[in-house]
């Protein structure tokens, strides 16, 4: 005689489809679905992981050709957006103690804290693939000690910057990772290497939220760094020796007025080894011309010079006076030399100076400002670091001596 089918009991039943539906979720990308909810998971959602799958993919293998910028512990500071756009044009944040609620206005979350007139717009946010994002943020092999981030994303942040008459096109990719994590995952998998990492928040108990301090060569992120054959050009650093301790301890650039509670100045470092900063441009005198086709004459706009550091108050003439086109609250480079422009004229004055041009990224709005202007006759900027003379370099008239 024919066994009989045994029949699950209705709740029991919806119970194993509930399951058996999970299953399926996370194969497609879902990340463990909670079964209670799962009836309000419709096929929209499943839809788009399918395809945030390849767009994600594509992203990440995008890096091996990006300047990368990587930010751990970065919490919503948009500083480097517009700092080092001229070294970099991707930029990975990471945070484990980010929310995702909080991005649900992302133009209002980013305009809030950017400095007025330095040109960031953003163009696009998108969602990263939930499965690839939680590989990425998973410390697998990694000691007991490291933090197990739930409820990890990413997100994908299309940005452009304005600056003088260019237009720069930046990837931000923010993570609820963690950053040791992060970058084995992310880079060292891939034998790559970030052009530049930011140690800012990251001491021990910082805010009482960091599980370890960054700032140390033998510490988690010191030996990620050097188990990767492929090192990092520039440590960016709010701590100096002896609290920093990495081999990157040439001092290359400061970093002022970066708006933050914990360091008002930041430094840029490089290996001692590291090639001297070019000028940017070759030692020019005379015949000065405008690169556009109107071969406009020097003598019409006004003369850029550089100064290479370091700063040596002799080297000014008796007479000639010092303008400040220091980094202000909420100012950009353009508003620093309109400024200048404006103090020039009442007076008349003909030759001016800087000590230092604190607007890391900005030389394109030096190039563009020149033309349009014959007041100051000249301008020289008197570089204070390795770092001024590569920025600004490439907008002068002449490098000198």
């Amino acid at each position: 005689m024919p066994k009989k089918k045994k029949v699950q009991p209705r709740e029991q039943r919806k119970t194993t489809q509930a399951k058996q539906k999970s299953h399926r979720l996370q194969q497609q990308g879902v990340d463990d679905p909670n079964p209670e909810l799962l009836d309000h998971l419709g096929a929209g959602i499943v839809e788009e992981q399918k395809r945030l799958q390849p767009e994600t993919a594509k992203l990440l293998n995008s890096l091996r050709d990006g300047r990368i910028f990587f930010y751990p512990a970065c919490d919503k500071d948009w500083n480097p957006l517009h700092r080092f756009t001229h070294l970099c044009d991707t930029f990975v944040y990471c945070d484990y103690n980010a929310q995702d609620a909080e991005f649900g206005d992302c133009h209002r979350l980013m305009y809030d804290r950017i400095p007025q007139g330095v040109g960031l717009e953003v163009r696009r946010i998108s969602n990263l693939h939930a499965h690839t994002v939680t590989e990425l943020a998973a410390p697998d092999g990694q000691p007991d000690d490291f933090p197990n981030v739930v409820g990890a994303w990413g997100k994908a942040i299309e940005l452009i910057r304005h600056i003088g008459d260019q237009q720069r096109n930046i990837l931000l990719l923010y993570f609820r990772a963690e950053g040791v994590t992060l970058y084995r995952n992310l880079f060292n998998k891939r034998s790559i290497a970030p052009r530049v990492i930011c140690l800012k928040q990251c001491g021990d108990g910082f805010g009482g939220q960091n599980w370890t301090t960054f700032t140390r060569w033998n510490g988690p992120l010191g030996r990620a760094v050097w188990e990767n054959r492929d090192r990092p050009e520039f440590i960016v650093s709010a701590y100096y020796p002896p609290d920093y301790d990495w081999p990157w301890c040439r001092v290359w650039q400061e970093h002022r007025n970066w708006r933050s509670d914990l360091s008002q100045t930041l430094t840029s470092f490089v290996l001692p080894s590291a090639l001297p900063a070019p000028g940017g441009a070759p030692q020019r005198r005379g015949g000065i011309v405008a690169a556009d086709v109107n071969m406009r004459d020097v003598r019409n706009r006004t003369i850029v010079r550089i100064k290479p550091p370091p700063y040596v108050h002799t080297n000014i003439p008796n007479g000639e006076p010092v303008m400040s086109l220091q980094r202000e609250e909420a100012q950009s480079l353009e508003v620093a030399l309109r400024n200048l422009r404006r103090d020039c004229a009442q007076p008349e004055i003909a030759n001016v100076h800087s000590i230092g041009c604190h607007f890391e990224d900005e030389a394109p709005a030096l190039s563009a400002w020149k033309w349009r202007t014959t007041t100051p006759r000249t301008l020289t900027i008197h570089c204070e670091s390795e770092g001024d003379l590569a920025c600004y370099g490439p907008a002068a008239d002449e490098v000198m001596d």
